[in-house]
C-alpha cells in the first residue's frame, strides 16, 4: 500500500461497515452500496442487511461526471443557505452566532440542501 496510513483506514472502514450493517439489520432495512475496486475496501463476508456491488476497474471515470453533476447540484442549493445566515450573522456578537459551529449544524444545512 503506498499510504501508510492506509491499514488503519481499512480496519476503519471494515468497522463502519460492520457497525453499519448492524444498524440496517435492526431497522429492518436491506441497503445496496457501490464502491470502486479500492484496496482498501476489503469488507466482511458477513454482511447480512448491506450488500457491496463493486464497480468494474476503470469504471470510476465514467461515473464521476454523474457525481459532478450531483455535487454540482447540491452547492448550488447549499451555498445561498450559506450566505443566508452568514447576513443574519452580519449584526450579532461572534459569541452569538451559530453558523458552523459544528460539524452537527454543517450536516444539518446540508441535508435541507439536499
Amino acid at each position: 500500500m503506498h499510504n501508510g496510513k492506509a491499514w488503519v483506514m481499512l480496519d476503519l472502514f471494515a468497522d463502519w461497515l460492520s457497525d453499519f450493517d448492524r444498524d440496517m439489520q435492526r431497522q429492518g432495512r436491506r441497503v445496496l452500496i457501490g464502491m470502486d475496486n479500492c484496496s482498501a475496501h476489503d469488507v466482511p463476508t458477513s454482511l447480512t442487511a448491506v450488500t457491496l456491488l463493486f464497480l468494474p476497474p476503470s469504471s470510476t471515470s465514467k461515473a464521476q461526471p454523474l457525481y459532478l453533476g450531483i455535487i454540482r447540484a447540491l452547492g448550488a442549493s447549499y451555498m445561498p443557505r450559506i450566505v443566508e445566515l452568514l447576513v443574519i450573522a452580519v449584526d450579532r456578537p461572534p459569541a452569538n452566532l451559530p453558523l458552523l459551529r459544528s460539524l452537527y449544524s454543517v450536516v444539518g444545512i446540508m441535508k435541507s440542501a439536499w
